[in-house]
């Protein structure tokens, strides 16, 4: 691999080949604290594919850096792959390392892998999940679209729909209530593990409006 400094608007998140559906604003807030104090972190990982630069791995560390208003980043760059090789490539180093993936992520990795005709036993060792429970935790996590019998992935919330054969597709980002709860527990994290970025003059000044929001719940 080579190893390069590149500019960060260069580079895509394509889900063709990055398997995250979401990020963690807790973990990316603690970064961004680390990297302020001078931690170093490893080099994200790339592909050049099609003149294009195409995360593999590093999209807490790319956001961070992004959200410092950093230009420039540290880059491993792989070459000469295809896009499935590349999506596989980018499952295995997010799954050894970092952030865990969601649920509703290994559903639809696990999903892909089947659909690009990969064995169980090839996924399982990519996914670390044993063979003979690939096909049961899927299952779990599914529902079923309309004439095609179309494979959805269920969100959490809408994990009461798994197994079943659904008319029309549901709309599994309505669900106002679990957003606005994920969102306090992420405030909630920040809080208590001291992540907040006290020296913002702006950070500081939207707390102090939220305690004084908050007074009436109390």
């Amino acid at each position: 691999m080579k190893q390069k400094i590149l500019e960060i608007k260069d580079i895509e998140i394509d889900d063709r080949v990055y398997p995250r559906t979401s990020m963690d604003y807790y973990v990316i807030a603690k970064y961004m604290k680390a990297m302020k104090s001078g931690s170093v972190f490893p080099s994200i990982i790339v592909a050049k594919y099609e003149g294009k630069y195409l995360l593999v791995d590093g999209a807490h560390r790319l956001t961070t850096n992004k959200q410092l208003k950093n230009k420039h980043i540290e880059a491993e760059v792989l070459e000469g792959l295809s896009l499935e090789e590349l999506y596989i490539e980018s499952v295995k180093r997010n799954s050894t390392h970092g952030t865990s993936f969601a649920t509703i992520d290994v559903t639809k990795i696990c999903l892909k892998l089947k659909n690009m005709k990969l064995s169980l036993i090839e996924i399982s060792k990519i996914v670390h999940i044993p063979a003979d429970k690939i096909e049961p935790y899927i299952a779990k996590r599914i529902t079923r679209i309309g004439i095609t019998q179309q494979e959805v992935p269920l969100k959490s919330a809408y994990k009461h729909f798994a197994g079943k054969h659904l008319d029309q597709p549901i709309n599994q980002d309505v669900s106002i209530g679990v957003a606005q709860i994920n969102m306090i527990n992420s405030l909630i994290g920040l809080l208590e593990n001291n992540h907040l970025d006290v020296t913002n003059e702006l950070v500081i000044e939207r707390i102090k409006k939220l305690y004084n929001l908050l007074e009436p719940y109390s």
